[in-house]
């Protein structure tokens, strides 16, 4: 989730690819919502925060 979002939506990485310039990006969706940030973006922990998530795959 973003780091200091009151709301607490949680972001799922659904791609991961490599830009035109080299820069490693991840997109990411909550339900309809979808955005796009760098992967050093997303592991900095003033932007966002990883939250545990229990999956029921077989």
């Amino acid at each position: 989730m973003k780091a200091n979002d009151q709301t607490r939506k949680v972001w799922e990485v659904s791609r991961l690819w490599t830009a035109v310039d080299g820069v490693p990006h991840a997109r990411m969706v909550n339900r309809h919502e979808t955005i796009m940030v760098s992967i050093r973006t997303l592991e900095d922990p003033e932007y966002f925060a990883a939250v545990p998530v229990i999956r029921n795959e077989p």
